[in-house]
């Protein structure tokens, strides 16, 4: 999970936090090529802003980044050939780089783990986006936690993110309404399915009765 008080910028240029993050804001991701992506969250997976746990902080090099995730969250790392996914408690200090966003050039960089603290925090948030990472205080983290695979975590959530498509496509600000430790609610497309097939139904029974 992430940390709620760390920040994330907006693709408009606004700062806001992981906790107040909500379906449909556009934020900035990584894909596959190892590019910065402009990308929208899909649904807030988790929110629990009472819940402490620990937390792995990872320091670079440069004091401006820094990332705070579960210790069994996925963060992207490269050791200077090869980038890869790892659990934030394997990320290691002098070995790992970390991606960096530069806000000058809007370009990743690779920046020097130099340091991976363990803290008990309290606000723990999880939440998708279209490609599966999210930019949080500069620095590229995967959107999984606890999964043996996050491709496989990736493809399971693929029906929820064609919904989201369709929702926004017919307009829905926030296709997912955002609940406090519970899956995330659908709104727009489905509700509005869900009553007209009510008023099918209540107009048929209307004229059986007739």
């Amino acid at each position: 999970c992430f940390f709620g008080e760390d920040q994330v910028r907006l693709v408009n240029g606004d700062i806001t936090t992981i906790s107040e993050l909500r379906s449909g804001m556009r934020v900035y991701s990584m894909n596959n090529r190892n590019e910065l992506m402009e990308d929208e969250v899909i649904m807030i997976l988790h929110r629990d802003p009472d819940e402490t746990d620990l937390f792995c902080v990872i320091e670079t090099s440069d004091p401006r980044y820094k990332l705070s995730v579960t210790c069994d969250h996925y963060v992207a790392v490269s050791d200077g050939s090869k980038t890869q996914y790892l659990m934030s408690n394997h990320v290691k200090s002098t070995e790992h780089f970390v991606y960096v966003h530069n806000d000058l050039n809007h370009q990743l960089e690779l920046v020097q783990v130099t340091n991976v603290l363990r803290l008990y925090k309290t606000g723990l948030y999880s939440l998708t986006t279209n490609e599966g990472t999210l930019v949080v205080n500069n620095i590229v983290a995967s959107c999984y936690s606890n999964v043996t695979s996050i491709t496989t975590a990736h493809n399971i959530l693929g029906l929820f993110r064609v919904y989201y498509r369709v929702a926004k496509w017919f307009s829905v600000e926030e296709p997912f309404k955002m609940r406090t430790n519970g899956i995330p609610k659908p709104t727009g497309i489905i509700v509005l399915r869900t009553t007209q097939h009510h008023t099918a139904s209540h107009r048929l029974d209307d004229e059986h009765r007739v």
